[in-house]
């Protein structure tokens, strides 16, 4: 299964679904290897395939995590812990590094959006987290770039 994950992945433009418990599960298995029988050598050359190739899957991931903060695009979900945390951390970082010559502070504006649908926990562009939210629940969001993902991907509506 690894093997078909890590292959959809490499030859994708777009970040894969993978569950949320991904990494954990493959740690799980690869700790059973070894603990069954550490002098086991052909458990140890399955271990070590198990390795390399979860560490490539996540490096390939990561840059693909790179790419959707630079468009500013949202994850998809379910993501792993680990991605979740690293693109919180690009986001943030994105954030402290902008460039300000308008001198106004739109992106600070309230904007009240009305919910069309039933949305489920979604990232924001932010990086900030909403949801789950019911439908034609009322929603203040403070930043212009959320504001906009939620009414053109028809999540939400100005209220």
């Amino acid at each position: 299964m690894l093997w078909q994950v890590y292959q959809k992945e490499k030859y994708s433009n777009e970040l894969q679904t993978i569950p949320k418990n991904f990494y954990d599960e493959i740690r799980k298995d690869t700790e059973s290897l070894g603990s069954k029988n550490p002098n086991d050598e052909e458990a140890s050359i399955i271990r070590n395939n198990i390795i390399k190739i979860t560490n490539e899957l996540y490096e390939k991931r990561k840059q693909k995590i790179i790419i959707y903060v630079a468009y500013n695009k949202q994850l998809p979900s379910p993501i792993p812990k680990a991605e979740q945390d690293f693109y919180i951390k690009l986001i943030n970082v994105t954030k402290e590094n902008k460039v300000d010559i308008s001198g106004s502070s739109a992106e600070n504006e309230v904007i009240t959006l009305r919910a069309i649908i039933e949305i489920p926990e979604v990232f924001l562009p932010s990086g900030d987290k909403i949801g789950p939210v019911q439908k034609g629940s009322v929603l203040e969001i403070e930043n212009t770039n959320d504001a906009r993902f939620l009414i053109e991907n028809t999540l939400c509506e100005q209220a």
